[in-house]
């Protein structure tokens, strides 16, 4: 005789891949909740201040450093993503070094730009070079240098 079995919980046990989908809180990161001080948000980026702290035990990044995250999902082609690492580059080095504040920040993709498979190679690039421009400063008034 077969005997059924409650079905588990959602989020009663986090297994290797994090916590589940009912144990995320507001504010934490993964959802909606209150922006995080030192985060810039433009049309198609953020800008954090606040890094993660890096697992087992290495050191955390000091000074001027700018970390990208560009995902392959919003991104399909390497050398989109590898173009706009270059433009992101240029536009941080560009910065006068006296309004750039000695903490990192971790620039993030969060949207694939509207219409971006009719736009050219040139359109793209001054799209983002712009926006990205603009990003950075207001990310130095946040910061007051």
């Amino acid at each position: 005789r077969l005997t059924r079995r409650a079905a588990p919980v959602m989020g009663s046990r986090p297994g290797p891949a994090g916590p589940k989908q009912d144990d995320r809180r507001p504010g934490d990161g993964r959802g909606s909740g209150p922006r995080k001080r030192g985060t810039v948000a433009s049309a198609h980026f953020v800008l954090v201040r606040r890094v993660p702290a890096p697992p087992g035990g290495a050191t955390e990044p000091d000074g001027d450093i700018l970390l990208m995250a560009i995902p392959k999902r919003l991104l399909k082609r390497a050398v989109d993503r590898n173009t706009l690492r270059r433009i992101a580059r240029e536009a941080w080095r560009a910065r006068s070094a006296s309004c750039r504040p000695r903490a990192p920040a971790l620039l993030r993709l969060a949207r694939r730009p509207a219409g971006f498979e009719t736009l050219t190679q040139r359109a793209r690039k001054r799209l983002w070079r712009e926006e990205l421009d603009d990003l950075l400063a207001r990310d130095a008034r946040c910061v007051s240098c």
